[in-house]
């Protein structure tokens, strides 16, 4: 993560680290063989999300603040309307919470100078995600951009290294799921594993029942 942030995806600093990580791997699978445990164990190896090249990085601050709907460097007290970062998207949230006369004058400024540098993510859209409760929309930054929390110059920029926090629609946020061991059956290639779904299958590996989560066991994995 640490690298890839700061080279991007195809840096040799983080594939330096995936060859130590799969070394850690090896260091495991002989430390339980040579303590007789191999045959009671199970390595799962995953990630908690992908990441993208940004070569752009769009401010979307500098829009908000030109509309008169928040200060710089700092919102301000009477601030109406501000973008909260995340990486390859934004919360857009409004004062007061709920002023959809606000939230449509943000809407406005955002969609007015931004190109293809971001999508508009309606408040439907991030209840159907289960995503940003408190925003009043958010934008998604299109493959390529980064969002940045200045609030004064260009709207876009150059930009260098990667970023996650994108839609998990976008292709380059999937990470990877290796299972091996006892009670997982050889060769089997899944399309697609949510992250909810290892926990629960963790657990049915250690013969624990998880009966309120939302999750599901991988069953087509295990023997």
């Amino acid at each position: 993560d640490y690298f890839q942030h700061r080279v991007g995806r195809e840096g040799a600093e983080p594939k330096a680290a995936v060859t130590r990580v799969d070394a850690h791997v090896g260091t495991i699978r002989r430390t339980l063989a040579e303590a007789g445990l191999a045959d009671r164990s199970v390595i799962i190896v995953t990630g908690d999300h992908g990441f993208e090249d940004a070569r752009r990085g769009v401010h979307p601050n500098v829009l908000l603040a030109r509309a008169g709907l928040r200060g710089c460097p700092e919102p301000g007290d009477g601030w109406r309307a501000t973008a909260y970062i995340a990486g390859g998207s934004a919360a857009i949230l409004v004062n007061p919470p709920g002023d959809t006369e606000t939230a449509a004058a943000a809407e406005k400024a955002l969609r007015a100078d931004a190109g293809d540098a971001y999508t508009i993510v309606s408040r439907a859209t991030l209840d159907a995600l289960g995503a940003l409760p408190n925003a009043a929309f958010a934008i998604a930054a299109a493959p390529g951009f980064a969002m940045g929390s200045g609030c004064r110059g260009s709207l876009l920029v150059s930009a260098s290294g990667g970023q996650h926090g994108y839609l998990p629609s976008h292709p380059r946020m999937p990470t990877g799921f290796i299972a091996a061991g006892t009670g997982v059956r050889a060769g089997v290639a899944l399309e697609r594993v949510r992250l909810v779904d290892i926990a629960p299958t963790a657990a049915r590996l250690l013969g624990l029942a998880t009966p309120d989560v939302e999750g599901r066991v991988l069953d087509e994995i295990l023997e």
